[in-house]
């Protein structure tokens, strides 16, 4: 155990050293077979979706799944699927009537300018072990860097929704701040699904994402207004 204990610490050292081996991209086919497998020790099996349908998913909006790979092992270490979607699907997950294995590639949508839009995070997830949180960690920072991106090109996230199915999930949700809206949880079994929402343009949320999206997204206006003359 103290020798295992050794070796997880030396790999930590080891990847917080070299942060640039660890890339934040769209993902290949074996990218996907790998995220499944890191799925399959979180999640239910029922609530899996192979990796055939997320390529299906992918020619709807090819930016929905994001994987952070390490680039000198080539093993993906976690990924984000998050994507608008349809109202009324977006409807029936929020109020707990459908999973997401239920949802048709043809419901997601792209990510376009002009109006600001509603995104649903269908899968959050990193390998498990002694590095999970700083997997995590890297992870949401690499999404929010792709949410400005995304403002750079005039894309908008109004609002993030999740559903919660495990105390991983719930815990996460929590610590962004996401609201509650939704539970199907009687306190008699183990079992739960939570529905949250995120505002990206509350200017009173004590999230830290919040507060990020929202002082670059104020950034990005001052520069696009024009210079006045003196």
């Amino acid at each position: 155990m103290e020798r295992a204990s050794i070796l997880g610490e030396a790999e930590q050292t080891e990847v917080k050293q070299t942060p640039e081996r660890l890339v934040f991209v769209l993902p290949q086919r074996d990218d996907l077979e790998q995220l499944v497998g890191i799925e399959r020790m979180l999640f239910h099996e029922a609530l899996l979706v192979p990796p055939e349908e997320q390529r299906k998913q992918l020619t709807f909006n090819p930016e929905a799944i994001h994987v952070i790979k390490d680039t000198n092992t080539n093993t993906v270490l976690g990924g984000i699927s998050c994507s608008p979607l349809k109202p009324d699907v977006l409807e029936k997950l929020i109020r707990l009537e459908i999973e997401e294995p239920q949802i048709k590639p043809e419901d997601f949508l792209p990510y376009t300018a002009g109006t600001p839009l509603d995104c649903y995070i269908i899968d959050f997830a990193v390998r498990q072990g002694i590095l999970a949180t700083y997997y995590g960690t890297k992870l949401l920072q690499a999404t929010l860097d792709f949410f400005t991106e995304l403002l750079n090109r005039g894309v908008v996230i109004h609002r993030i929704y999740a559903v919660a199915v495990t105390k991983y999930g719930e815990r996460l949700a929590k610590r962004l701040h996401f609201t509650l809206l939704q539970s199907d949880w009687t306190g008699e079994s183990a079992d739960f699904r939570h529905s949250y929402v995120l505002d990206l343009e509350n200017t009173k949320s004590k999230s830290r994402l919040v507060k990020k999206y929202l002082k670059q997204k104020r950034d990005l206006e001052r520069r696009r207004k024009p210079h006045k003359k003196q």
